[in-house]
């Protein structure tokens, strides 16, 4: 470095934003700043964009800590090394190189597919919403630097979180106070850089900020305790039906990844979480099944009262009418919840549920009268199941159904007689305001067919074919419109509860009984288990959907028409003539449970699907070694910045103290590098070694007038002498290690 430095009016430590503060100013508003824009993904998860703002915390963290520091470079590199890290833990959990291999796999495919079609799945989503959190948070520092642009920043902040409150069914008011509280506290730093404290100078902070927060604590209990009147201006967007929530359905704030009882609004995107909810220890994989549903009202489903009886631990439950003379095994299932999270009042089991035992911990709870059967369902409901509880069930699995389903009699001409009274009645049913495409789009798949298996694999083989599975951007049906005409018709895209609730209306047009049925699928094969049997870990990405169909002598029948995904069937060694992957019912053929993969696979019932990189994927040897490569030639790339910033951080603190401590370092590394023979020196012995490091005589010649006056005249500069001593020694400084 040559030339003489310019010296502005601010202090500045090299590649840092923070114009003007000292070193605490600095990491108080690196903070605020995280504060301020990480408040806001609350909201979002209220409108229903985003699930699980708590994981985006740690990013927070990261880009404030990097905040502090004196180097710009280093902010896109932490940046970007956390957004790999994030998306490789929720996408692709395992070793991390192969979940980095993975990842930039598939994030090149799919970045492909957005440019070329115009897709962008759910990987990509995060990766792009992570950097763009991260570039939002840098203009946000940027802005609080400034304190007109800080102002315009929270106007316009303001004004987006009273729209949100006036026009939808949230209500961000804890976001909207803690953006007043940080905007204030922001501009209390500005101003406490300005103050001039006259003597005695001690306790500068408390004489600031202790009143200064007193004030606006008193402010805001008298907004929080005062009476508040009811609005007294009509909305000003009524007439457009806006303000009220009509546009947008009110339940899609709680379309989100992961199992949920109220399915009365479908339809909107989710968010993906791999969060673990149960631990499966059985033989063989199974879907869970949770709870049924048999009322279609255009927007989602509802359960039908019915009567249920009580039973009780180690009971034998009575069988209702499910797998009626069809090959079965019996399976035994021992089920551990993972998660408080997964609070219904259902238990999870698979097909067709015969009894429930379980451990210590739940036998005081559960005794008679709290656990309940419906006969004519099978679902068990229950009290709300903690972490760590575990019951087992032992279940009659399915084998290969296709061969008895085929040649079952033909339908009559008058399909309803085929089916018991009660079910035609129950389970038949659709809206009238059910648009008639639905109806001719069925009656045109199912022309002439006769056999009701044929026309159900003619209804899901059509859906599994003509639609693509997504997961993102998904619609909710408007005031006027039904779900499953939009996903027929409109959107032509959509995921499990999409195909599965097609499907099941398709068919009832048909007057075939169906029930629309929410569970888990069979989750992620652990491999590390080394117990009997297999282990099966469920997490919120195994949330699924799919349809029960009632077929005469038989019962009801599962079957799953999502894409990709394909119902287990027990090997039960008399299928009678079906196959294990029958062409119907899994036209793709099911990928083995492995960990979670990367292309999506296996949709929630609340909202979505996962994906993972197919298995057998691995690193070969020459992959690891090419990733210590290149994280060790990182490293030796970023080795003369980490010798820099130990030696910056001894001048922390922009004060007489700092400059004391920073000028002695200088001189015992001007020693160490020989330049200074090792004796005692004062600052007007170094001339000729300023002049050999090039450093200006007149800024050099300040330093030391500067530095004297503080030690033999106990005279405490003003913050421009500092500021321009800083300048000088790290100049000094610098040039001495570089030439090192």
């Amino acid at each position: 470095m040559s030339g003489r430095l310019q010296i502005d009016g601010n202090f500045e430590v090299p590649g840092s934003s923070h114009i003007g503060l000292s070193g605490p100013s600095r990491i108080a508003m690196a903070v605020l700043a995280a504060l301020w824009l990480a408040v806001f993904l609350w909201p979002l998860q209220d409108l229903g964009m985003l699930q699980g703002p708590v994981t985006f915390l740690p990013l927070f963290v990261v880009l404030a800590g990097v905040q502090v520091l004196p180097w710009s470079w280093l902010r896109p590199f932490a940046a970007l090394l956390f957004s790999l890290a994030y998306v490789i833990h929720f996408f692709s959990p395992g070793p991390w190189q192969t979940g980095l291999l993975r990842v930039l796999h598939e994030e090149g495919q799919q970045l492909w597919r957005l440019i070329h079609v115009g897709q962008l799945p759910d990987l990509l989503a995060t990766q792009l919403f992570l950097l763009c959190l991260m570039f939002l948070y840098w203009l946000v520092v940027y802005a609080a630097a400034r304190e007109r642009l800080w102002i315009f920043y929270n106007l316009l902040a303001v004004v987006v979180l009273a729209a949100i409150d006036g026009n939808t069914q949230v209500h961000p008011n804890v976001a909207g106070v803690v953006v007043v509280l940080t905007f204030v506290a922001v501009l209390g730093v500005h101003r406490f850089q300005q103050v001039r404290f006259v003597p005695p100078r001690t306790h500068r902070f408390l004489r600031y900020w202790v009143p200064l927060t007193g004030l606006v604590v008193l402010a805001l209990a008298a907004a929080l305790f005062l009476p508040k009147q009811g609005p007294i201006w009509p909305n000003p967007f009524a007439a457009w039906g806006w303000g009220t929530g009509a546009g947008v359905d009110s339940s899609a704030a709680q379309k989100v990844i992961g199992y949920q009882s109220d399915n009365a609004h479908l339809g909107g995107s989710f968010v993906p979480s791999h969060t673990s909810v149960l631990q499966v220890n059985t033989a063989s994989p199974a879907y869970l099944r949770g709870e049924v549903y048999n009322e279609y009202t255009g927007k989602g489903w509802l359960k039908t009262t019915q009567a249920s009886i009580p039973t009780r631990l180690g009971a034998t439950l009575p069988q209702n009418q499910t797998f009626r003379n069809l090959p079965t095994q019996q399976v035994s299932q021992q089920v551990t919840v993972l998660s408080n999270s997964l609070r219904v009042p259902v238990l999870f089991a698979g097909y067709s549920l015969e009894k429930i035992t379980a451990d210590s911990s739940l036998s005081g709870q559960y005794s008679y009268g709290a656990l309940n059967l419906d006969p004519e369902t099978g679902e068990v409901t229950a009290g709300t199941l903690r972490k760590g509880e575990t019951y087992t069930v032992l279940s009659r699995e399915m084998g290969v159904p296709d061969g008895i389903l085929r040649a079952l009699p033909a339908l009559p001409a008058h399909v309803s007689t085929a089916f018991p009274a009660g079910v035609r009645t129950l389970d038949t049913q659709v809206p009238s305001t059910l648009p008639a495409d639905v109806d001719a789009l069925a009656r045109k798949l199912t022309q002439g067919m006769h056999s009701e298996y044929d026309i159900v694999q003619a209804v899901q083989a059509y859906l599994q074919n003509n639609y693509p599975y997504e997961t993102t951007n998904i619609p909710v049906p408007g005031p006027k419109q039904d779900y499953v005409a939009q996903f027929l018709f409109q959107s032509k895209r959509g995921y499990c509860n999409n195909f599965s609730s097609a499907m099941a209306v398709m068919l009832r047009t048909l007057g075939i009984p169906t029930r629309w049925v929410t569970g888990f699928t069979e989750g992620t094969l652990n491999s590390q288990y080394t117990g009997s049997g297999n282990q099966y870990i469920v997490s919120n990405m195994d949330a699924h959907s799919w349809v029960e169909v009632y077929f005469p002598s038989v019962g009801w029948i599962p079957f799953d028409p999502t894409p990709n995904f394909n119902l287990p069937f027990a090997q039960t060694g008399s299928s009678a003539g079906g196959t294990l992957n029958p062409a119907g019912n899994n036209a793709v053929p099911a990928p083995t449970p492995a960990q979670h993969p990367a292309t999506p696979q296996k949709p929630p019932a609340g909202g979505g699907a996962v994906g993972t990189a197919g298995p057998g994927l691995s690193v070969p040897w020459w992959g690891e070694i090419l990733l210590l490569l290149m994280v060790g030639g990182v490293a030796w790339s970023l080795r003369h910045k980490v010798v820099e910033w130990r030696h910056h951080w001894v001048w922390r603190s922009a004060n007489s103290t700092g400059m004391t401590r920073a000028l002695q370092h200088l001189v015992r590394y001007l020693e160490k590098q020989g330049d200074l023979p090792k004796r005692a020196h004062t600052l007007r012995d170094l001339a000729s070694v300023a002049d050999s490091y090039e450093v200006p005589g007149e800024d050099y010649w300040h330093l030391v007038n500067t530095a004297e006056q503080v030690w033999y005249g106990q005279k405490q500069p003003d913050r421009k002498d500092i500021r321009r001593v800083y300048h000088t020694w790290w100049h000094w400084l610098l040039a001495a290690i570089r030439r090192k």
